[in-house]
């Protein structure tokens, strides 16, 4: 019963956001406000679960279960709320109290000073447009860009060829100046 007076209590106290209600396609805003709260207030990665019908929204630390009949920015706080308690308190220890009025609140101000049930979800839930394809090259371009690549190829290969050829050039130095010194040496000793 006690359970009872408190949802009616929290009915009657946040009564305009439990009548604002997710958009149409309340399966992907429901998880993306979700793992958004859930991220931003560091309770880990949730274990979200849609249901529909006569189920009810409930919540552990990490399992979370949202009626999408029911999506509103309420109900999410309400259950966000308990998720925060359970990190907080201990799990078990705050069920209805104020100390979860308290979370809940903290839950609602953050979600209404983003604009998240409103301007924002509307953006992030928008189908993004698509990028323009540069237009298809023609033969003679295709041609072109192949011939630049041959060029500069060939350009590549002469640059190498001359490095190759100043060491050779240095090494041939190196073994004459050595043979000189072969030379000086052996008229030394005979004579």
């Amino acid at each position: 019963m006690a359970y009872l007076l408190y949802y009616a209590n929290e009915r009657a106290e946040f009564k305009e956001y439990f009548e604002k209600m997710l958009p149409e396609d309340r399966y992907d805003s429901i998880h993306m406000v979700l793992e958004k709260l859930y991220r931003h207030f560091k309770l880990g990665k949730p274990n979200i679960t849609v249901t529909s019908g006569r189920n009810h929204s409930s919540c552990g630390l990490i399992n979370i279960t949202i009626n999408r009949d029911d999506a509103s920015i309420a109900t999410i706080a309400h259950e966000v709320g308990h998720a925060l308690c359970a990190k907080k308190y201990g799990l078990g220890k705050v069920h209805h109290s104020r100390k979860h009025r308290t979370q809940m609140k903290r839950v609602l101000n953050y979600l209404i000073k983003h604009n998240y049930f409103q301007d924002e979800l509307g953006r992030r839930l928008a189908p993004k447009p698509e990028k323009p394809k540069p237009p298809e090259p023609t033969k003679d371009e295709i041609k072109q860009k192949e011939l630049i690549r041959i060029e500069n190829r060939m350009l590549w290969y002469l640059k190498t060829i001359k490095v190759y050829q100043k060491r050779v050039k240095k090494i041939q130095g190196t073994i004459n100046r050595k043979k000189a010194w072969l030379i000086k040496d052996t008229k030394i000793q005979s004579i």
